[in-house]
């Protein structure tokens, strides 16, 4: 069992809906809804969980599909957002989506738990699957923990891995690293926005074009 599948799990087991409490996604979500503002369109979340942000999208005239590694997960959102399309996929793998099928591609707090080398491959796919002129928004953790916590992170400072069970649960990259790697993929930035950490981990906001 992956670790994420795991998680949703537990979560389910204690009666709670999602990864964390309720008010904690309204920023986020909040944040979401101003960058696409007078926007409409196919929109692909990835890392969605039960849907917690991006189902109340496709209450709003967007045509939603959410990804997740965790069938828990996916099976509470499916039940959760009806008018929106929810799949069990490992994005380290191809997606399974066509070519330039979605208008913006968006990920809340998933490309920190994708390890090199597929951190390359998910900015490829997502590139991939946008039309021209379509918008991918990452918001990541960013920078590198404090020496103290890293047995408590189960981090290895040569791989800036942090693992459970054997796998990989989280990857700390620079932000100049993030940014290389949106930008190698083809996309061009349009605004990026870094909060440091306190005093270590920190958050990067991206907003990327796929050039007409």
């Amino acid at each position: 069992m992956n670790p994420f599948e795991g998680r949703y799990q537990k979560i389910a087991s204690e009666g709670r809906a999602a990864w964390f409490a309720e008010d904690r996604y309204e920023p986020t979500l909040a944040s979401w809804q101003h960058r696409l503002e007078g926007r409409s369109g196919t929109l692909l979340e990835i890392g969605c969980g039960v849907g917690r942000l991006v189902g109340p999208l496709s209450e709003s005239g967007f045509q939603v599909t959410g990804v997740d590694l965790s069938a828990t997960a996916i099976e509470s959102a499916r039940k959760r957002y009806p008018a929106a399309t929810f799949l069990v996929i490992d994005i380290r793998q191809p997606w399974p989506f066509d070519e330039a099928q979605f208008d913006f591609v968006l990920d809340s707090d998933c490309l920190h738990h994708i390890a090199p080398p597929f951190r390359g491959m998910f900015f490829d796919e997502a590139l991939r699957v946008l039309r021209p002129g379509g918008m991918l928004f990452v918001k990541t953790s960013v920078g590198l923990p404090h020496e103290d916590d890293y047995a408590m992170l189960r981090y290895d400072p040569a791989t800036r891995c942090c693992t459970a069970g054997g796998e990989v649960i989280n990857y700390m990259a620079e932000p100049e690293e993030v940014l290389s790697e949106c930008a190698k993929a083809g996309f061009v930035i349009h605004k990026h926005t870094l909060t440091p950490g306190e005093p270590t981990i920190g958050q990067i906001l991206i907003d990327a074009l796929k050039p007409l």
